[in-house]
């Protein structure tokens, strides 16, 4: 079987659930007594397998085919993908050179918050005539109805080959000791990638409204990641005169600390995230939650009080939840075992891993 991905084997924090599961289908194939081989868009470290650089979204006709023959050289018949499209050209190649089956799980967020409208018309049909030939994939996984939404009514991609599965979340890992109420200064904690998709300029563009209100207890701000527009909201904290409660930690390896030792998650993404994993983890450390109304995120949330959701790149909006959490420990402390409480429920990583490596699964045959 081939585990392929679109992103590099040394992908920062925000992968690391997605290799877990690529390990859990990696260990169920091999316990039915076959091989793995491994894919990447870009190789910088060294993987316990077999393992070629190739990236779907950019491979030319020639490197498809070279590709194609370094699995029939291996007798690759499975394909698991992650983040792969739902129909390519490439599909038909892999399938002449012998691969049998193509499962592709998506995990990708897009640019619009909210549900994108549906594909009507000639449109539909030609989309869904595609869908049900050689160039697509035979099943997809999606991390959330968001997301098989997009796959079946955006893509025609027909639904009864869509399963979701919502990711999980390591809850043991996550197991952070209540926070106390404690005197000032309370802390918010936001990871992600530095990108303004992810909605740091509006975190930003909060805390200069929260800055000016007496009332309020003292605070800071940690935001953990890097990318693209890092120097951009520096400059922007600098700007707007919350530079000083505002730190940026950059990358870091590991994001479970910083979540328990804060008062306040906060996700104010402006696209539409395919689940909202750091939502799920700060929930899952009892931590009081605001995140953006955007893609799968009220999923994870739920809408009995487990998170406080607000429109998407509105700062004023933001501001106002953070200050009412900020005003009242005894709701953060119950927002946050109400929190805790959903995630043991819904989003065991461990079942989200038996789920896929089922899904995957279903239709191998050794022989």
């Amino acid at each position: 079987m081939l585990i392929a991905s679109t992103f590099s084997d040394t992908t920062g924090f925000a992968w690391a659930f997605i290799f877990r599961l690529q390990r859990a289908v990696a260990d169920a194939v091999r316990a039915r007594g076959c091989d793995v081989v491994l894919s990447f868009a870009e190789i910088e470290g060294k993987p316990d397998a077999p393992v070629a650089r190739f990236d779907i979204l950019r491979a030319s006709p020639v490197q498809v085919v070279a590709f194609a023959r370094w699995l029939r050289a291996r007798g690759v018949r499975y394909v698991y993908a992650t983040d792969w499209p739902s129909r390519h050209l490439a599909y038909a190649v892999l399938r002449l050179f012998g691969v049998r089956r193509i499962v592709v799980h998506v995990h990708s967020s897009v640019v619009e918050p909210q549900r994108s409208p549906a594909a009507r018309g000639v449109a539909r049909f030609a989309k869904g005539l595609l869908q049900r030939t050689p160039l697509a994939a035979d099943a997809m996984i999606a991390v959330s109805d968001f997301v098989a939404y997009r796959l079946t009514q955006v893509g025609c991609y027909p639904a009864a080959r869509v399963t979701t599965i919502h990711n999980g979340v390591d809850v043991d890992a996550f197991r952070c000791q209540e926070r106390a109420p404690a005197g000032p200064p309370l802390r918010i904690f936001m990871a992600g990638r530095a990108t303004r998709y992810k909605g740091v300029q509006v975190l930003i563009e909060a805390v200069g409204r929260l800055r000016g209100r007496p009332e309020l207890p003292a605070f800071v701000v940690e935001f953990a990641g890097d990318g693209p527009d890092l120097a951009w909201f520096k400059e922007l904290a600098r700007a707007r005169g919350v530079d000083a409660v505002f730190t940026f930690l950059g990358q870091v390896a590991d994001t479970r600390s910083h979540v328990c030792a804060s008062d306040i998650v906060v996700v104010p993404s402006v696209w539409g995230e395919a689940f909202g994993l750091t939502v799920a983890e700060g929930m899952a450390a009892g931590r009081a939650v605001v995140a953006s109304r955007a893609g799968g995120i009220p999923e994870v949330t739920g809408e009995d009080g487990a998170a406080v959701l607000v429109p998407p790149g509105d700062p004023d909006a933001l501001a106002e939840a953070i200050a009412g959490l900020l005003a009242d420990p005894a709701r953060r402390q119950a927002m946050g075992r109400l929190a805790r409480q959903r995630v043991e429920q819904e989003f065991q990583e461990a079942e989200c891993r038996d789920a896929v490596a089922s899904a995957v699964l279903d239709g191998f045959d050794m022989a």
